[in-house]
């Protein structure tokens, strides 16, 4: 249920997440029923607004969001995330919207440096 967890779920392949989901279906049932709406919730949103957030979904004074870095980039899923606590911040989900929109310019910065210095294909 954090941010960069929900990120790496939408960022993974489809069959790597559900597997991932069923495994925690079976060993951690009553976890998967708790946690199952955010991970909806956050797929969901991630779809239209292209980040994920977690607004004290994991643990009550911690908010955060997260950006995955396209699997392009690596064998393997990343995510970047900036976290905040509730405590020094007056309104985290205000926060969380304005934060989102640079976290994924920064994303997209590090994935444009990436492909710029890749070697070209032969």
């Amino acid at each position: 249920t954090t941010s960069i967890g929900c990120a790496l779920l939408v960022a993974t392949a489809t069959a790597q997440p559900t597997g991932l989901l069923n495994r925690l279906r079976v060993e951690r049932a009553e976890r998967f029923r708790h946690d199952s709406p955010v991970w909806e919730r956050e797929r969901d949103a991630f779809a239209a607004r292209g980040w994920c957030a977690s607004n004290a979904d994991w643990r009550p004074e911690i908010h955060a969001v997260a950006v995955p870095l396209h699997q392009r980039l690596q064998a393997e899923t990343m995510a970047v995330n900036c976290t905040f606590t509730a405590t020094t911040v007056r309104d985290p989900e205000r926060r969380a919207r304005e934060l989102a929109p640079r976290l994924a310019e920064t994303v997209a910065r590090v994935e444009r440096a990436c492909l710029a210095e890749s070697p070209s294909p032969e």
